[in-house]
C-alpha cells in the first residue's frame, strides 16, 4: 500500500463482557475497490478484576491468543505501543 492508502487513527471498540478491541482502519482509495476501507483488529484487552486485564493479539488466522495476563492498563497501553504481537 502507499502512504496515501494508509489509515485513519486507531480508535478502540468496546463490546460484551467488558472487553476492549483495538483496531486501525485502512483506506483503500482505488475507485475500483470493492469496499473504501477495510478494518484490521490487532490487540484485545479483557477486564478480569481489580482493574487488571489480559491481553491478547489476533493472530493470521483470525484468532486471539493470549499473551498476558493481570495486567494494570498502563502495563497494556505500554505493550500496545512496544511489543511487536501488538503493531497492526
Amino acid at each position: 500500500m502507499n502512504s496515501s492508502a494508509i489509515t485513519s487513527p486507531i480508535f478502540i471498540q468496546s463490546g460484551i463482557d467488558t472487553i476492549f478491541t483495538f483496531v486501525q482502519q485502512y483506506n483503500v482509495p482505488d475507485p475500483n475497490a470493492l469496499t473504501p476501507f477495510f478494518e484490521a483488529r490487532f490487540a484485545r484487552l479483557k477486564y478480569i478484576q481489580d482493574y487488571q486485564f489480559n491481553m491478547a493479539f489476533m493472530r493470521y488466522t483470525g484468532e486471539w491468543v493470549e499473551v498476558y495476563r493481570d495486567l494494570s492498563l498502563e502495563q497494556c497501553l505500554e505493550a500496545v505501543e512496544n511489543d511487536p504481537f501488538f503493531h497492526p
